[in-house]
């Protein structure tokens, strides 16, 4: 199929240890005959994205906060989601919306939470953002 028509395929991954076969499909993908002829005929780009360093996360803060972020914010936000910027944004709106980031006049106040209060990973986060969701579901089948 690739020999005979353009095609677009993209793909995201980030590898996690919690889901060992991402890393795996990319691998097998990177073997695949038909793609290793595309990528020979320069019609293969291939971009890997590092993880958010602590500019790029004051550069995130900045921008969803619109202005300067409280200092101790960037440093709890980069342990806290490892530099992934969805799961970065995710936790902002956690924490703005359990009241551990609040506006306060011309500033931003951070408290940070409990160990232990945040859900542990992106999924977590995920899942909790789409429990109301799910919640005003009618009953039977979808």
């Amino acid at each position: 199929m690739l020999d005979s028509a353009p095609a677009l395929l993209l793909l995201t991954t980030r590898p996690l240890p919690e889901h060992p076969d991402a890393a795996r499909t990319v691998e097998d993908l990177g073997r695949s005959a038909q793609l290793a002829r595309a990528a020979e005929a320069s019609s293969v780009q291939h971009l890997a994205l590092a993880p958010l360093d602590a500019a790029g996360i004051d550069a995130l803060l900045r921008a969803v906060l619109g202005g300067p972020a409280p200092p101790e914010l960037g440093a709890w936000l980069l342990a806290h989601a490892e530099g992934h910027p969805l799961r970065s944004a995710e936790l902002l709106r956690v924490l703005r919306e359990r009241g551990a980031l609040q506006r306060a006049e011309h500033h931003w106040q951070f408290t940070p939470p409990p160990a232990g209060s945040l859900p542990a990973s992106l999924e977590a986060v995920l899942r909790e953002r789409l429990r109301p969701v799910q919640a005003a579901r009618p009953p039977g089948p979808p």
